[in-house]
Protein backbone atom coordinates (compact mmCIF):
# COMPACT_ATOMS: atom_id res chain seq x y z
CA UNK A 1 0.00 0.00 0.00
CA UNK A 2 3.39 2.54 0.76
CA UNK A 3 3.65 2.07 -2.90
CA UNK A 4 0.28 3.42 -3.78
CA UNK A 5 0.62 6.62 -1.18
CA UNK A 6 3.84 7.04 -3.55
CA UNK A 7 2.03 7.32 -6.64
CA UNK A 8 -0.75 9.23 -5.33
CA UNK A 9 2.00 12.01 -4.45
CA UNK A 10 2.75 12.59 -7.65
CA UNK A 11 0.35 14.84 -9.68
CA UNK A 12 1.02 13.60 -12.98
CA UNK A 13 0.00 9.75 -11.69
CA UNK A 14 -2.83 11.05 -9.87
CA UNK A 15 -4.74 12.39 -12.48
CA UNK A 16 -4.48 8.61 -14.39
CA UNK A 17 -5.77 6.69 -12.00
CA UNK A 18 -9.06 5.13 -12.07
CA UNK A 19 -10.77 1.88 -11.23
CA UNK A 20 -11.56 -1.04 -13.94
CA UNK A 21 -14.38 -3.40 -11.84
CA UNK A 22 -12.97 -2.25 -8.69
CA UNK A 23 -9.27 -3.46 -9.73
CA UNK A 24 -7.08 -0.34 -9.70
CA UNK A 25 -5.29 0.33 -13.04
CA UNK A 26 -2.57 3.19 -13.07
CA UNK A 27 -1.24 4.70 -16.24
CA UNK A 28 2.20 6.51 -16.19
CA UNK A 29 2.79 9.12 -18.48
CA UNK A 30 3.94 8.42 -21.79
CA UNK A 31 3.02 4.37 -21.47
CA UNK A 32 0.84 1.99 -19.53
CA UNK A 33 1.33 -0.29 -16.90
CA UNK A 34 -0.58 -3.49 -17.30
CA UNK A 35 -4.42 -3.41 -16.44
CA UNK A 36 -5.86 -6.05 -13.78
CA UNK A 37 -9.07 -7.36 -15.58
CA UNK A 38 -8.19 -6.59 -19.42
CA UNK A 39 -6.46 -8.68 -21.74
CA UNK A 40 -5.79 -7.45 -25.15
CA UNK A 41 -7.30 -4.46 -26.92
CA UNK A 42 -10.31 -2.64 -25.26
CA UNK A 43 -12.19 0.78 -24.94
CA UNK A 44 -12.41 1.95 -20.90
CA UNK A 45 -15.13 4.78 -20.25
CA UNK A 46 -13.19 7.54 -18.32
CA UNK A 47 -16.41 9.02 -17.76
CA UNK A 48 -20.05 9.65 -18.73
CA UNK A 49 -23.34 7.99 -17.69
CA UNK A 50 -22.14 6.52 -14.55
CA UNK A 51 -19.77 3.48 -16.49
CA UNK A 52 -16.72 5.19 -15.56
CA UNK A 53 -14.43 1.57 -15.31
CA UNK A 54 -16.67 0.11 -17.65
CA UNK A 55 -14.52 -1.66 -20.72
CA UNK A 56 -15.63 -3.18 -24.12
CA UNK A 57 -13.30 -5.69 -25.46
CA UNK A 58 -13.99 -5.57 -29.48
CA UNK A 59 -13.79 -9.06 -31.40
CA UNK A 60 -12.70 -9.57 -34.94
CA UNK A 61 -14.98 -7.92 -37.53
CA UNK A 62 -17.16 -4.91 -36.77
CA UNK A 63 -18.03 -3.62 -33.25
CA UNK A 64 -21.07 -1.10 -33.02
CA UNK A 65 -21.30 1.60 -30.88
CA UNK A 66 -24.45 3.69 -29.90
CA UNK A 67 -27.59 3.81 -27.62
CA UNK A 68 -29.37 1.11 -29.31
CA UNK A 69 -29.83 -2.24 -26.97
CA UNK A 70 -28.62 -3.89 -30.09
CA UNK A 71 -25.26 -2.54 -30.09
CA UNK A 72 -22.15 -4.40 -28.79
CA UNK A 73 -21.38 -0.89 -26.94
CA UNK A 74 -23.83 0.22 -25.72
CA UNK A 75 -24.21 3.85 -24.18
CA UNK A 76 -27.77 4.90 -22.83
CA UNK A 77 -27.58 8.45 -23.28
CA UNK A 78 -29.71 11.01 -25.57
CA UNK A 79 -26.15 12.78 -26.77
CA UNK A 80 -25.79 9.40 -28.12
CA UNK A 81 -26.96 8.42 -31.79
CA UNK A 82 -28.46 5.06 -31.98
CA UNK A 83 -25.75 3.53 -34.26
CA UNK A 84 -23.56 6.25 -33.60
CA UNK A 85 -20.23 4.67 -34.60
CA UNK A 86 -18.05 1.38 -35.43
CA UNK A 87 -15.12 -0.02 -34.48
CA UNK A 88 -13.62 -2.23 -36.86
CA UNK A 89 -10.42 -3.97 -36.38
CA UNK A 90 -8.62 -5.40 -39.15
CA UNK A 91 -6.10 -8.00 -37.20
CA UNK A 92 -3.81 -6.03 -35.40
CA UNK A 93 -5.27 -2.50 -36.59
CA UNK A 94 -8.22 -0.91 -35.26
CA UNK A 95 -10.37 2.32 -36.75
CA UNK A 96 -13.45 3.88 -35.73
CA UNK A 97 -15.74 5.50 -38.16
CA UNK A 98 -18.91 8.07 -37.07
CA UNK A 99 -22.45 6.30 -39.05
CA UNK A 100 -23.87 10.01 -39.57
CA UNK A 101 -24.03 10.80 -35.61
CA UNK A 102 -26.37 14.00 -34.78
CA UNK A 103 -22.97 15.12 -32.26
CA UNK A 104 -20.18 13.36 -34.11
CA UNK A 105 -17.43 11.08 -33.19
CA UNK A 106 -14.07 12.24 -31.90
CA UNK A 107 -10.63 11.37 -31.75
CA UNK A 108 -7.94 12.91 -29.41
CA UNK A 109 -10.54 15.86 -29.46
CA UNK A 110 -11.18 15.99 -33.03
CA UNK A 111 -14.48 15.69 -35.09
CA UNK A 112 -13.71 12.42 -37.08
CA UNK A 113 -15.73 10.70 -39.71
CA UNK A 114 -13.05 8.12 -39.59
CA UNK A 115 -9.62 7.24 -37.87
CA UNK A 116 -6.79 4.45 -36.99
CA UNK A 117 -6.57 4.03 -33.38
CA UNK A 118 -3.46 3.73 -31.21
CA UNK A 119 -2.72 3.10 -27.98
CA UNK A 120 -4.10 5.64 -25.08
CA UNK A 121 -6.23 7.42 -27.97
CA UNK A 122 -9.17 9.22 -26.30
CA UNK A 123 -12.54 8.91 -27.77
CA UNK A 124 -15.45 10.67 -27.32
CA UNK A 125 -19.10 10.01 -27.97
CA UNK A 126 -21.73 11.88 -27.22
CA UNK A 127 -20.80 12.96 -23.49
CA UNK A 128 -18.75 9.56 -22.71
CA UNK A 129 -14.99 10.18 -23.00
CA UNK A 130 -13.40 6.64 -23.90
CA UNK A 131 -9.45 5.48 -23.85
CA UNK A 132 -8.63 2.64 -26.18
CA UNK A 133 -5.88 0.52 -25.13
CA UNK A 134 -4.11 -1.70 -27.25
CA UNK A 135 -2.05 -4.32 -25.48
Amino acid sequence: MDSLKNIFAIPELRKRVFYTFGLLAIYRVGGHIPTPGINGPALVVRSGGGMAGQSFQPEEGRTLIGRSPECEVFLDDVTVSRRHAELVRDGETFSIRDLGSLNGTYVNRRRIESAVLEDDDEVQIGKYRLTFLQR
